[in-house]
């Protein structure tokens, strides 16, 4: 499922190289992994913390910088199509990360 995350996020993305992508595929998976539940930000930030090797905060901090990218740089049409919908404004980590998971949870069941 990683794999699959990784595909979608460098579709959406402003500027691949930043490590905040990493963050953000580590969450999207993890996030995945309790699917159909959206679980607290809170529980999806610290078991990416524990996979990335960062903390909480640092956690957040980088996905706060990979939607800003996104949404500074990214490609608009890829989001739309990823998130099943255009987002008339910058979604928060939370919306970004669980609509992700969910996206790809619901492609993957069949």
């Amino acid at each position: 499922m990683t794999k699959n995350a990784s595909r979608m996020i460098q579709s959406i993305s402003g500027h691949r190289g930043k490590s905040c992508y990493y963050v953000l595929t580590q969450a999207v998976t993890v996030a995945i992994r309790c699917m159909p539940a959206e679980p607290q930000m809170k529980v999806i930030c610290t078991e990416t913390g524990r996979l990335c090797g960062k903390n909480t905060a640092a956690v957040w901090k980088a996905l706060s910088r990979a939607i800003d990218d996104i949404w500074q740089y990214g490609d608009h049409e890829a989001l739309a199509r990823s998130l099943g919908y255009l987002p008339r404004e910058k979604p928060s980590p939370r919306d970004l990360v669980l609509s992700l998971a969910c996206q790809l949870w619901c492609s993957s069941e069949g």
